[in-house]
């Protein structure tokens, strides 16, 4: 697993395998460097979910995202993109749909 979190910033993936021992756990974690959100998510089913979010310019728009996400939970990967949308005012495109 460590191996699968080494692209992650450093601080982000020491959160993300913390996480990986708590089933059911999940929050929001922000890189000010980069300019990223990660939603880090450990379903009950033993499943590990690190969800990465682009230009998130601060920590209250992580925040804002985060408690939208929190509000509409359970989601699926359409609602998150929505709620991105929502959000930030960013689009994102499902993998595969350029040409």
């Amino acid at each position: 697993m460590r191996k699968l979190l080494k692209p992650l910033p450093d601080k982000i993936a020491a959160e993300a395998w913390e996480a990986a021992a708590v089933r059911g756990s999940r929050g929001m974690r922000y890189d000010a460097a980069t300019q990223r959100a990660f939603l880090i998510q450990h379903g009950v089913n033993g499943v590990l979910h690190v969800f990465r979010f682009d230009a998130i310019t601060s920590m209250e728009v992580a925040t804002g995202l985060y408690a939208a996400i929190d509000k509409a939970t359970p989601v699926n990967m359409k609602r998150l993109r929505a709620i991105y949308t929502e959000v930030t005012g960013h689009a994102i495109e499902p993998i595969g749909t350029r040409h």
